[in-house]
């Protein structure tokens, strides 16, 4: 690949079209790609990643492939590494296909790492959920990045459960997220659990003026 300055680099490119799952049974019409699962299929080729909101320009809504809601920059350890999205229906239109997503990434991002083992707990892991009314401007890889830098002692992880938008909502919509939570050392107590239930709604409170909702 090009850019305007004749700079070359290699990217590796996936595209997917038609149906994930062939007629049948149990689903005697097929299924669809969707956003979700043309990424759950490229994770498994490449490994895990992360999925960032595309901000306006070349990358979001003036390049006429990418599809302006469905989306994304993948980044790889933290560094930008490429593109995922659904074809933008215009340019579908124009070719006469029907729904397609597309995957480019950086090659050099793709290099093998040296692994580093890591302890593990031997001790059981507990979930807990959250719903808040939160900003619907804000992209969940904030709200989420913002409860991880807190180093909240045995949160493990946190990933956004589902969302609901009502009319009483100004600017506002419900986000249900769910904790993994877990220790090293022990077995966790109940007071414990809902701790780290309470630091998390803190964060939110604070750092997006979130609130609890009833």
């Amino acid at each position: 690949v090009y850019n305007e300055q004749r700079e070359e680099r290699s990217c590796i490119a996936f595209v997917a079209g038609g149906l994930a799952q062939n007629e049948l049974y149990p689903f005697p019409k097929g299924q669809s790609w969707d956003f979700y699962a043309f990424a759950r299929c490229i994770s498994s080729i490449v490994g895990e990643f992360k999925l960032v909101a595309i901000e306006d320009g070349f990358e979001g809504k003036n390049y006429k492939s990418i599809h302006p809601y469905q989306s994304a920059s993948v980044f790889i350890q933290d560094q930008k590494a490429g593109i995922i999205s659904k074809l933008n229906p215009h340019l579908a239109n124009e070719m006469d296909i029907s729904e397609v997503f597309f995957c480019e990434l950086e090659l050099s991002m793709l290099r093998s790492r040296h692994i580093i083992a890591q302890e593990f707990s031997k001790y059981p892991s507990s979930q807990r959920d959250l719903t808040v009314l939160i900003n619907e401007d804000i992209p969940f890889h904030k709200i989420r990045s913002s409860v991880l830098d807190a180093r909240i002692e045995h949160l493990i992880n946190v990933y956004p459960l589902d969302i609901y938008k009502d009319s009483s909502f100004e600017h506002q919509i419900a986000l249900s997220i769910r904790m993994n939570i877990q220790s090293l050392q022990k077995t966790l107590r109940e007071e414990e659990l809902s701790s780290v239930v309470s630091n998390v709604l803190e964060v939110l409170r604070r750092e997006h003026n979130a609130s609890l909702k009833e």
